[in-house]
């Protein structure tokens, strides 16, 4: 009797010494957060998830270098130059706020909207809760009436949770609140309070928020 083939997939791996050099001597080398092996992809994704936060502060100093190295091409070339002018011009902190308070208010926005679907499941499962627990008490049921505490327990501690991750968002909107000031006519972000414990009652409040923010988001002098 034959032992059939079994097929063998060969492994590598991403060898540590892999390194992006910035400007100025600072390197970013390849590390790995956890043990065990990690395939080339995996490990050049983290690279360069690290390397676009570390070249993210250099950009200005690489567009002045190409508004200068299009500038000895402005007489062969005068659209190269105008358009690496203007992403210098777009520097200017006059000309950035409104589209940094966009993006803030688009990630709000999404961030919200996200959570106003994660309250509506809740809300399905607190109405399966409570029908269990309408049955549970029909039936005379301890061992249902138990699964239905515990249920309850852990949508409560889920509603918490919800509740303390939305109340670092006020340090957000107070960060887009005073970057609004620098734009006239601005409206102001309102904060976010407490969902409490029932994620019906929360749902209102929540979209009205998020109805707020779209509005402010829709102002003209906000880039679309």
């Amino acid at each position: 009797m034959t032992t059939p083939a079994i097929p063998c997939t060969s492994i590598s791996v991403t060898p540590d010494g892999l390194c992006l050099n910035l400007p100025g001597g600072a390197a970013i080398c390849l590390s790995y957060p956890s043990a065990g092996l990690a395939s080339a992809i995996a490990g050049t994704k983290m690279l360069l998830a690290q390397a676009n936060v570390a070249l993210a502060p250099l950009m200005p100093f690489f567009r002045i270098i190409e508004c200068l190295d299009a500038a000895k091409d402005l007489l062969f070339d005068p659209d190269k130059f105008f358009t690496a002018l203007a992403n210098v011009l777009a520097m200017i902190p006059a000309l950035t706020v409104p589209v940094l308070v966009a993006n803030a208010l688009d990630i709000l926005i999404l961030y919200l909207q996200g959570l106003y679907a994660q309250l509506q499941a809740f809300v399905v499962q607190m109405q399966a809760i409570v029908a269990a627990a309408t049955k549970a008490t029909a039936l005379g049921c301890p061992a249902l009436a138990l699964q239905v505490d515990c249920a309850t327990g852990q949508m409560a501690l889920q509603m918490a949770g919800i509740s303390s991750g939305v109340a670092p968002l006020n340090a957000l909107v107070s960060t887009i609140n005073i970057l609004l000031e620098l734009v006239p006519g601005a409206p102001t972000v309102p904060s976010f309070s407490d969902l409490g414990p029932d994620p019906a009652a929360a749902l209102v409040p929540l979209q009205a928020t998020i109805t707020a923010l779209q509005a402010i988001r829709a102002l003209p002098f906000f880039p679309t």
